[in-house]
Protein backbone atom coordinates (compact mmCIF):
# COMPACT_ATOMS: atom_id res chain seq x y z
CA UNK A 1 0.00 0.00 0.00
CA UNK A 2 2.76 2.30 0.17
CA UNK A 3 3.56 2.53 -3.48
CA UNK A 4 -0.22 4.27 -3.51
CA UNK A 5 0.62 6.68 -1.04
CA UNK A 6 3.83 7.39 -2.93
CA UNK A 7 1.68 7.74 -6.16
CA UNK A 8 -0.95 10.35 -4.42
CA UNK A 9 2.11 12.64 -4.09
CA UNK A 10 3.24 14.48 -7.46
CA UNK A 11 6.63 16.85 -6.83
CA UNK A 12 5.73 18.52 -10.02
CA UNK A 13 6.73 22.51 -10.02
CA UNK A 14 3.69 24.46 -9.83
CA UNK A 15 4.03 28.21 -10.33
CA UNK A 16 3.20 30.95 -12.20
CA UNK A 17 3.06 34.72 -11.50
CA UNK A 18 -1.20 34.46 -10.93
CA UNK A 19 0.07 31.87 -8.56
CA UNK A 20 2.56 34.37 -6.73
CA UNK A 21 5.56 32.32 -8.07
CA UNK A 22 5.41 30.04 -4.76
CA UNK A 23 7.32 26.31 -4.52
CA UNK A 24 4.89 23.94 -4.38
CA UNK A 25 3.74 20.07 -4.99
CA UNK A 26 0.25 18.59 -5.68
CA UNK A 27 -1.03 15.77 -3.80
CA UNK A 28 -4.18 13.36 -3.76
CA UNK A 29 -6.00 12.34 -0.49
CA UNK A 30 -9.01 13.76 1.82
CA UNK A 31 -8.58 16.57 3.99
CA UNK A 32 -9.58 16.06 7.31
CA UNK A 33 -10.19 18.66 10.45
CA UNK A 34 -11.51 17.64 13.93
CA UNK A 35 -10.83 20.49 16.85
CA UNK A 36 -7.58 22.27 16.20
CA UNK A 37 -6.09 19.71 14.62
CA UNK A 38 -5.94 18.84 9.95
CA UNK A 39 -5.08 15.89 8.60
CA UNK A 40 -4.30 14.90 4.88
CA UNK A 41 -5.23 11.12 4.19
CA UNK A 42 -2.62 10.31 0.91
CA UNK A 43 -4.58 8.26 -1.49
CA UNK A 44 -4.64 8.09 -5.43
CA UNK A 45 -7.65 9.09 -7.30
CA UNK A 46 -8.80 11.31 -4.47
CA UNK A 47 -9.27 14.98 -4.90
CA UNK A 48 -5.63 16.92 -5.34
CA UNK A 49 -4.54 19.44 -2.83
CA UNK A 50 -1.46 22.03 -3.42
CA UNK A 51 0.99 21.74 -0.83
CA UNK A 52 3.45 24.87 0.06
CA UNK A 53 6.16 23.68 2.48
CA UNK A 54 7.05 26.98 4.38
CA UNK A 55 10.46 27.54 6.30
CA UNK A 56 10.38 28.63 9.53
CA UNK A 57 12.93 31.35 10.67
CA UNK A 58 14.39 31.09 13.55
CA UNK A 59 13.32 32.49 17.03
CA UNK A 60 9.86 33.36 15.67
CA UNK A 61 6.95 30.90 13.85
CA UNK A 62 7.28 33.50 11.25
CA UNK A 63 7.09 31.14 7.72
CA UNK A 64 8.63 32.34 4.28
CA UNK A 65 7.12 30.18 2.05
CA UNK A 66 9.74 30.22 -1.03
CA UNK A 67 9.39 31.66 -4.16
CA UNK A 68 13.19 31.67 -5.27
CA UNK A 69 16.74 31.16 -4.04
CA UNK A 70 19.93 33.04 -4.96
CA UNK A 71 22.71 32.06 -3.96
CA UNK A 72 26.40 33.45 -3.35
CA UNK A 73 27.36 33.54 -7.07
CA UNK A 74 24.09 35.09 -8.28
CA UNK A 75 22.76 31.48 -9.40
CA UNK A 76 18.62 31.74 -9.39
CA UNK A 77 16.99 28.15 -8.12
CA UNK A 78 12.96 28.34 -8.20
CA UNK A 79 12.23 25.16 -8.23
CA UNK A 80 11.91 22.24 -5.49
CA UNK A 81 15.58 21.47 -6.11
CA UNK A 82 15.89 24.47 -3.58
CA UNK A 83 14.71 22.46 -0.68
CA UNK A 84 17.74 19.70 -1.83
CA UNK A 85 20.04 22.67 -1.71
CA UNK A 86 19.33 24.18 1.10
CA UNK A 87 19.23 20.83 3.22
CA UNK A 88 22.95 20.08 1.60
CA UNK A 89 24.61 23.90 1.03
CA UNK A 90 22.60 25.53 3.80
CA UNK A 91 25.02 26.07 6.61
CA UNK A 92 27.90 26.90 4.31
CA UNK A 93 26.38 29.81 2.26
CA UNK A 94 24.38 31.34 4.92
CA UNK A 95 24.20 34.97 3.49
CA UNK A 96 22.22 33.13 0.05
CA UNK A 97 18.99 34.88 -0.35
CA UNK A 98 15.40 33.39 -0.13
CA UNK A 99 12.53 35.36 -1.97
CA UNK A 100 8.97 34.48 -1.34
CA UNK A 101 5.65 35.69 0.63
CA UNK A 102 4.69 35.54 4.31
CA UNK A 103 2.19 33.98 5.72
CA UNK A 104 -0.19 36.69 4.89
CA UNK A 105 0.49 37.10 1.68
CA UNK A 106 2.87 39.60 1.56
CA UNK A 107 6.30 39.59 -0.35
CA UNK A 108 9.54 38.66 2.23
CA UNK A 109 12.84 37.58 1.95
CA UNK A 110 15.61 36.21 4.19
CA UNK A 111 19.12 35.00 4.22
CA UNK A 112 19.43 31.51 4.61
CA UNK A 113 20.91 32.00 8.15
CA UNK A 114 17.44 32.90 9.27
CA UNK A 115 15.98 29.63 8.30
CA UNK A 116 16.22 26.93 11.41
CA UNK A 117 17.42 24.00 9.58
CA UNK A 118 17.35 21.68 12.05
CA UNK A 119 12.87 21.11 12.40
CA UNK A 120 10.99 20.30 9.68
CA UNK A 121 8.73 22.30 7.04
CA UNK A 122 5.53 23.91 7.53
CA UNK A 123 2.99 22.23 5.58
CA UNK A 124 0.19 23.99 4.06
CA UNK A 125 -2.50 22.95 2.21
CA UNK A 126 -4.21 24.51 -0.62
CA UNK A 127 -7.28 23.36 -2.91
CA UNK A 128 -5.92 24.77 -5.85
CA UNK A 129 -2.65 27.13 -7.03
CA UNK A 130 -4.90 29.97 -7.19
CA UNK A 131 -5.90 30.19 -3.74
CA UNK A 132 -4.28 33.19 -1.99
CA UNK A 133 -1.48 32.56 0.43
CA UNK A 134 -2.96 33.77 3.67
CA UNK A 135 -6.36 31.01 2.92
CA UNK A 136 -4.02 27.76 3.29
CA UNK A 137 -4.75 25.52 6.16
CA UNK A 138 -1.26 24.30 8.27
CA UNK A 139 -1.22 20.63 8.49
CA UNK A 140 -0.59 18.47 11.57
CA UNK A 141 -0.78 14.84 10.36
CA UNK A 142 -0.32 13.07 6.72
CA UNK A 143 -2.41 10.26 7.08
CA UNK A 144 -1.13 6.61 5.42
CA UNK A 145 -3.49 4.20 4.33
CA UNK A 146 -2.43 0.54 5.54
CA UNK A 147 -4.97 -2.32 4.67
CA UNK A 148 -3.94 -3.97 7.96
CA UNK A 149 -4.42 -1.20 10.55
CA UNK A 150 -7.37 -1.84 12.91
CA UNK A 151 -6.27 1.66 14.54
CA UNK A 152 -3.89 4.64 14.06
CA UNK A 153 0.07 4.04 14.69
CA UNK A 154 2.20 6.71 14.81
CA UNK A 155 5.36 6.39 12.21
CA UNK A 156 8.89 8.05 11.25
CA UNK A 157 8.86 9.82 8.01
CA UNK A 158 8.17 7.62 5.68
CA UNK A 159 10.96 6.66 3.09
CA UNK A 160 8.36 5.74 0.74
CA UNK A 161 7.94 9.22 0.56
CA UNK A 162 10.55 11.59 -0.85
CA UNK A 163 11.93 14.69 0.13
CA UNK A 164 10.95 17.28 0.81
CA UNK A 165 7.68 16.18 1.56
CA UNK A 166 9.25 13.90 3.75
CA UNK A 167 10.56 16.49 5.79
CA UNK A 168 7.50 18.50 6.88
CA UNK A 169 6.92 19.41 10.13
CA UNK A 170 3.95 16.98 10.38
CA UNK A 171 3.27 13.79 12.70
CA UNK A 172 2.90 10.71 10.17
CA UNK A 173 0.13 7.79 10.91
CA UNK A 174 -0.64 4.90 9.39
CA UNK A 175 -4.46 4.44 9.38
CA UNK A 176 -7.42 1.87 8.33
CA UNK A 177 -7.08 2.18 4.66
CA UNK A 178 -11.25 1.29 3.79
CA UNK A 179 -12.34 4.43 5.65
CA UNK A 180 -13.62 6.65 3.42
CA UNK A 181 -15.80 9.12 5.82
CA UNK A 182 -14.86 11.55 8.41
CA UNK A 183 -11.64 10.39 10.14
CA UNK A 184 -11.59 10.69 14.54
CA UNK A 185 -8.50 12.61 14.56
CA UNK A 186 -8.51 12.46 18.70
CA UNK A 187 -5.32 10.25 18.05
CA UNK A 188 -3.33 13.66 16.90
CA UNK A 189 -1.01 15.17 19.63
Amino acid sequence: MLAAAEAAVNTDYLAGPARMSTIALWVEGNLFSQDEHTALLLRPGDKRHVIRLGFILRGSEQVLFPESLLDDWGHEIDSLELYAWLNENGPHFPRAEIFGFDSTGRPAQCFVREVDLMIGYACYVFGSTDEAIDTGVCLDAILLPRPDMDRPQRLAAPTEIQAPLSQAKVEWWAVESAATGQHDLSFLT
